[in-house]
């Protein structure tokens, strides 16, 4: 799985971002286009704003939201982690990620992508902290067709 999407770019399939802790998505709240929006988690469905075409950046993934075109980022660089939202691809590192097995770490923080507080609500606005292996730091990507 790393090495297919690492060969992915912005012209390849959609990819939905699924929590494997609360089967919901990742989402971009009220499927707003401006930078700086929330991501979220919310039920998996087939709207733009819970769609991602992915980037390669020397082996780092940016997942570009396909209502926007801005890219999933941590909202600041603190290695304690911070908001998850959308922000401008030629904003750095705090857009690309890495991938290993299931857990998404962010490049300029090294936080990983989380469900806060293990959180099964639909709404919950993403973060990302410290990487500890929990269940809601393991995420699927699946094709957006699924």
């Amino acid at each position: 799985l790393v090495d297919y999407l690492r060969s992915l770019d912005a012209t390849s399939a959609l990819l939905r971002l699924r929590s494997n802790h609360s089967q919901l998505c990742v989402n971009i709240a009220g499927a707003s286009t401006a930078a700086g929006a929330k991501a979220l988690q919310w039920g998996c469905g087939s709207a733009g704003h819970e769609q991602f075409a992915v980037n390669n950046i020397d082996g780092r993934l940016q997942f570009v939201a396909r209502h926007s075109g801005l890219c999933l980022a941590q909202a600041n660089t603190s290695s304690g982690g911070g908001a998850v939202v959308q922000q401008a691809c030629d904003s750095g590192e705090s857009t690309q990620w890495s991938l290993s097995g299931s857990v998404l770490r962010n490049r300029a923080s090294g936080a990983c992508l989380d469900v806060p507080g293990n959180s099964s609500s639909a709404g919950a606005e993403l973060i990302t902290w410290a990487c500890h292996g929990g269940n809601n730091q393991n995420w699927t990507l699946q094709s957006a067709d699924q």
